[in-house]
């Protein structure tokens, strides 16, 4: 078998051929690879960018789902995001201020300057060393002229108890007709305040009807607070405050312009009149629970619509005011106020500052006629406790 002999030439050249297609292969294999990852790395970055979008793209659409309401008085400034703070009379804002930040860091990134910008102060010519601005506000035939007498007596002197906001509905919406802003209440409470420097509380009486949803009304309550106003808010039996109006629609029908719709100390003769008129009212069953329902509502109607503008407030009852052993009730408004006896104070005291007398029949079995057929129509529902009877026996 004869072996082939390869001449030296050619095994070099063989080698070589092999050596170059590997060397080849492989800088074409680095290339590939080196661009795949120069490829990837790019993709990397433009993904986290991306994810940086899609963040901030989420968030401004939950902001573009929750709308910020601009506040009231604040200018809008085009790029700037303003977000008010309540803190106390100052507003803290916090302002999104790109051009700080490039000028900053080179870069564009959110950054909140906390700045403050003090609120409007509100103009009153209310002296805050005279005497306490109070509003009584009450529903008609609730005792409020006699409440406000005695406040006034222990506290310094008697003021006017004028239901300055109207003493009827229509009266009530034509006071509000074209009045805006608070100033009808501040410039009447400043004039009580130089007329009677040396008394202790000076205001008038508010019948909250409808028309307090006016805006005229609702501005000055909203505002009370901030002025130094404060609201005590009397309430009555609601059953009570029906046989009221009965008693003087009768004793206008029966005495016309001799009729006294108050009985002053000493007056026994008026007392006596008024006693007359009080007994033995019969009542209407067929309308009795929608007319306790409407008087219960605007009470409760009220009652919220000054919380919701944060009125000061303090809410007494009547029955404790006058028919309570003690002068609890009374000390409670004077805490309130600020001003008058807060402690040590009684019921007799309170008698000696009395100068209207009360004209109601307390027990219902002698001031309803028809008493039976309307503790029926009670029994049962949310007005049934209202009723008084046999207090003699108590």
């Amino acid at each position: 078998m004869r072996s082939v002999k390869r001449s030296s030439s050619q095994l070099p050249f063989k080698v070589s051929l092999r050596s170059l297609v590997f060397a080849s292969y492989s800088l074409l294999v680095f290339a590939f690879v080196a661009f795949n990852m120069s490829v990837v790395s790019e993709l990397e970055s433009s993904l986290n960018t991306g994810d940086d979008h899609d963040k901030r793209g989420k968030k401004n659409k939950k902001k573009k789902g929750k709308k910020n309401k601009q506040p009231e008085g604040e200018e809008v400034i085009p790029g700037i995001r303003i977000v008010p703070i309540e803190e106390g009379k100052r507003r803290r804002i916090h302002i999104v201020d790109k051009e700080a930040e490039i000028a900053k860091y080179g870069k564009a990134e959110l950054v909140f300057l906390n700045r403050t910008r003090e609120e409007p102060e509100l103009k009153s010519c209310l002296d805050p060393d005279g005497p306490k601005p109070v509003i009584l506000m009450s529903l008609g035939r609730s005792g409020s002229t006699a409440i406000w007498q005695i406040m006034g007596n222990l506290t310094g002197e008697e003021t006017d108890s004028k239901e300055y906001t109207g003493g009827t509905r229509g009266s009530s919406f034509a006071f509000f007709e074209g009045k805006e802003g608070y100033e009808w209440m501040t410039e009447y409470l400043c004039e009580e305040q130089k007329k009677y420097p040396d008394a202790g509380i000076v205001g008038f009486k508010w019948k909250p009807y409808e028309s307090m949803e006016s805006e005229a009304a609702m501005e000055a309550l909203r505002n009370m607070a901030k002025l130094g106003v404060k609201v005590v808010r009397n309430k009555r039996n609601e059953l009570d405050v029906i046989l009221s109006w009965r008693k003087h629609d009768a004793m206008d029908k029966a005495l016309g312009d001799k009729k006294t719709a108050h009985c002053v100390l000493g007056a026994w003769r008026c007392l006596q009149m008024h006693f007359s008129f009080a007994k033995d009212t019969k009542l209407g069953i067929k309308g009795l629970l929608r007319k306790l329902q409407e008087l219960r509502e605007r009470e409760q109607k009220t009652d919220k619509l000054l919380y919701q503008l944060g009125v000061p407030v303090a809410s007494v009852s009547y029955d404790k005011l006058f028919a309570s052993y003690d002068a609890t009730e009374w000390m409670r408004i004077f805490r309130f106020l600020g001003v008058g006896p807060v402690n040590g104070l009684t019921m007799e005291h309170v008698r000696e500052a009395m100068i209207l007398l009360p004209t109601y029949i307390r027990d219902h079995r002698q001031s309803i006629k028809n008493f039976d057929a309307v503790e029926k129509a009670l029994r049962g529902t949310e007005f049934e406790r209202l009723l008084r009877k046999d207090l003699a026996k108590q």
